[in-house]
């Protein structure tokens, strides 16, 4: 699967999650094994909620059930990530195995597909364009003279 997007959101009575919007990729379906997966379900979506919680009296992701997600895109560990932004910008445009699984919604009152959040894995089929890399590069500061800028 793809991360297609992610973004903040919220309900109606306020209550705060990312959504994470994955989306089955296309590329795969001429891969042997997976004309019951990919090739049958291509571009189709599959949201995935990680909602804040009450942690310590703050309202505030978990932020253990991301790491999931960071490995799977291959974040090395220890990897300093400041904001949810920030995390936004590193899992977007992604490739992800992700586990599926059908699951009867009380609150909608019908069936839906839902991920854990450990239900994320490295792919075994990276995408075929250059993937940004983890490194930071400490040597790229560039000095722009404020002369130079538009604004």
């Amino acid at each position: 699967m793809l991360i297609s997007k992610a973004q903040e959101a919220a309900t109606k009575n306020g209550k705060e999650k990312l959504q994470i919007d994955l989306v089955v990729r296309e590329d795969l379906d001429n891969v042997k094994g997976m004309e019951e997966t990919n090739k049958k379900y291509h571009r189709r979506h599959v949201f995935n909620d990680i909602w804040k919680q009450n942690i310590g009296g703050n309202y505030q992701f978990d932020t253990s059930k991301f790491q999931y997600i960071l490995d799977a895109i291959g974040v090395p560990e220890n990897y300093e990530i400041n904001s949810v932004d920030e995390l936004i910008e590193l899992i977007t445009g992604r490739a992800v195995r992700v586990f599926v699984k059908k699951q009867f919604s009380e609150y909608n009152n019908e069936d839906e597909n839902t991920v854990a959040p450990w239900g994320y894995k490295k792919t075994e089929f990276p995408l075929t364009k250059q993937q940004p890399s983890f490194e930071r590069d400490e040597q790229s500061n560039v000095d722009i003279d404020k002369e130079d800028l538009p604004f």
